[in-house]
């Protein structure tokens, strides 16, 4: 019986995830509380002064991106959840703009924490089959007949 491989998910932390996504929020803190009052020309140094946050995002991004393929649903999840939470630690208000960026990486964590579950069960399924098929006893409480 042919065997298929369909993903190997090689489970690694996800600290840069979360050193991303916490610089992440920072910006959208530090922007969205300029932009409270309206576009001033005076914001633009605010703006500036992100410029290290913002080389940050950009520099760790390929990291970031590795990671995130590799790091598994349940330590993105944890990675969302931290970075926001260090955020409140630290006593910073979230405007609108930033709690709806961090809902949403929170829901495209938990989503795909429900997709690769669902993944994973069904490679089990598939399984499963091929063991019916090639005669194995799928329960494995009974004892194996000779």
């Amino acid at each position: 019986m042919k065997t298929v491989k369909l993903l190997d998910i090689d489970v690694t932390n996800a600290e840069q995830v979360e050193q991303s996504l916490y610089d992440l929020f920072e910006v959208s803190t530090i922007v969205e509380s300029q932009l409270q009052d309206g576009f001033q020309w005076t914001d633009m140094f605010q703006f500036i002064n992100a410029q290290d946050e913002i080389m940050d995002i950009v520099n760790d991004f390929p990291t970031f991106l590795s990671e995130l393929k590799t790091a598994g649903s349940t330590n993105i999840v944890v990675a969302v959840n931290e970075a926001a939470n260090r955020h409140i630690r630290e006593g910073k208000v979230f405007g609108k703009v930033t709690i709806g960026l961090i809902n949403i990486f929170y829901l495209l964590a938990t989503t795909y924490k429900f997709a690769e579950k669902t993944y994973l069960d069904a490679l089990q399924q598939y399984k499963d089959l091929q063991g019916i098929f090639s005669g194995d006893l799928l329960v494995p409480a009974l004892p194996p007949q000779a």
